[in-house]
This record gives structure tokens, C-alpha cells and sequence, in this order.
């Protein structure tokens, strides 16, 4: 029953928040490298040392002999268990995610907006002049992995029904292709 309170980050030179889309940074880096450098959608298996390289043994039996390695391989990553990284916690949080495109611009400037209240936190960053990257998270139990984007976005919709018009606006204009849940 809380109403959603607004958390201010004030500017600050020792720090920034920038939104930078996956696919833009993954193009980036990979134009930096020779072609047939990137393997993208391999699992790793194991990993051992092999002097100053390492070798990353993959899922189709391919043993890879590299010097870097960027491991985007998620929450129960073989990579950061090598790393030594700890075991993820169990939150009983679910997530929702997407990006808004505003062909017009959204007007936002590049701050970062935060909410949370009853149970809710819920926020926004531009990524450029036109795309918003935003997320809400919850202790909910009513949606599953099996939800719809139609239903997600419902749902998303109702927990900000509080907030100023501009900012369900941002949730409100999200194309359903573009909105991910993860629990």
C-alpha cells in the first residue's frame, strides 16, 4: 500500500549510468577483431590451463586454444565458476526487461530513473536519444515462464499504475518482441 517513492542518484564526477544495447556492444567488439575470431552460442564445458593460453572444451567435443575469452554464458556460468565466483543467490524475485524505441526522441535526457514501493522497484535509462531500456522486478508468484509478453506487459503495467503518465509511457509503447522475463 505504499505509494511508489522516486530514488534520486545525484551527479556525481566520480561516476556515470550508461545503457548500452547488447547487440551494439557485441558489434563493436567483434569489429575490433580478424574474422573467424568470435564463436558465438558455444557452451562451455571445462576449461584448462595450457601455458599462457587456455583451452575451453565445448559442448560439441571442439577444444578451443585461446588467450581471451568473454563469457556471457549467464548465472550458473562454468566460466565464472573458474573464476572462482560465488554461487548465485536465490532472490525469489522475478524480472521483466525491454526497450522502447521513440522515433521522435523521448526527451529524458540521459538521467536514470528509479521507483520502488509495495513490494516493487522499477526504473528506466535512456540508451541513446531515441531507445529506453527498462525493468521492473517483484516477489510474485502469479506469473511463471510460460507468460505471455501481452500478459507480462499487464502485469508490468498495473504494478506502475502509480507513477507519472510519461513514465508507464515508456512501458506502454514497448513492442512485446522486445520484453524478456527472468526469475
Amino acid at each position: 500500500g505504499t505509494p511508489p517513492t522516486e530514488m534520486l542518484f545525484p551527479e556525481s564526477e566520480e561516476y556515470e549510468s550508461r545503457c548500452v544495447q547488447r547487440k551494439l556492444l557485441l558489434e563493436a567488439l567483434a569489429g575490433e577483431l580478424p574474422e573467424e575470431t568470435i564463436r558465438f552460442s558455444s557452451k562451455v564445458v571445462h576449461i584448462e590451463l595450457s601455458g599462457c593460453y587456455k583451452k575451453f572444451h565445448l559442448s560439441d567435443g571442439t577444444i578451443l586454444k585461446t588467450k581471451v575469452l568473454v563469457g556471457c554464458d549467464g548465472v550458473y556460468s562454468v566460466v565464472g565458476k573458474w573464476l572462482g565466483f560465488k554461487n548465485p543467490a536465490t532472490t525469489a524475485r522475478l524480472a521483466i526487461r525491454g526497450l522502447t524505441h521513440f522515433p521522435e526522441g523521448h526527451g529524458f535526457g540521459k538521467r536514470f530513473f528509479q521507483f520502488y514501493g509495495d513490494g516493487v522497484r522499477s526504473g528506466f535509462i535512456p540508451c541513446d536519444h531515441n531507445t529506453v531500456y527498462w525493468f521492473l522486478t517483484h516477489t510474485s508468484t502469479d506469473i511463471d515462464e510460460e507468460t505471455n509478453s501481452e500478459i507480462l506487459k499487464e502485469f508490468v503495467l498495473n504494478k506502475i499504475k502509480d507513477l507519472p503518465e510519461n513514465i508507464k509511457n515508456v512501458v506502454e509503447t514497448t513492442d512485446l518482441d522486445s520484453m524478456v522475463m527472468s526469475q
